[in-house]
This record gives C-alpha cells, structure tokens and sequence, in this order.
C-alpha cells in the first residue's frame, strides 16, 4: 500500500478589484485597507498584505468558512466610515461569500 502526502500553500496572486480583471497592487499600495477573513490561518493573510504594501486599519477576522451576514457587512460599513477607510481586502473564498450580502445591501 502506497500512502501519499500532500502540502499545500497559499501563495499572492495579486490584488483584484471584485475578484476579477488586472491587479491592481501598484494602484492600491500604501493606502489604508480594512481586512476581512474568515481563514484558519489569519495572520499569514495579515502578512501578506503588509508586504504587499497596503497598510491595515483594521482586521476583522471570523472563523473559518464563516457565513457572512447582513450585520457583518453593516459592522464592516460603519466601521469604514468612522475610519474614512474603504478598500476591503478579502481573500478570493471570502469574496464569494461577502459579494451576495454586499448585493443585498441597501444603497
């Protein structure tokens, strides 16, 4: 019986506007983001947007494979505008998640 391992690692593939088109790393470095997460592993995810250039004003950081709710996005919202900070970082499984609620907000 042969048993094999596997490993895996998350790499940066870039910085995408709504998880699509061009990245745009060098259009956003240096200015302020809030990062949202909900990954087993955050703290890699935080790393990797500092060296990437961006600057956190906030983490807001919930259990793995978390559902998104509409008062999460309503926290997330107030708190971006209370810290005038509205570039959300995301990684690609959350913005699946978060797109249909951000959708469902009110204008």
């Amino acid at each position: 019986d042969e048993k094999f391992i596997f490993a895996g690692k998350h790499a940066y593939a870039g910085l995408f506007l709504n998880n699509a088109g061009v990245d745009q790393t060098k259009n956003f470095c240096s200015q302020l983001c809030m990062i949202v997460a909900g990954i087993g592993s955050p703290r890699g995810f935080e790393r990797t947007v500092a060296d990437v250039g961006l600057i956190s004003c906030a983490s807001f950081i919930f259990p793995d494979h978390h559902d998104y709710s509409c008062a999460d996005i309503e926290k997330l919202e107030q708190h971006a505008q209370d810290k005038d900070c509205f570039i959300v970082v995301t990684t690609a499984k959350d913005w699946v998640k978060l797109q249909p609620r951000v959708q469902q907000m009110p204008s």
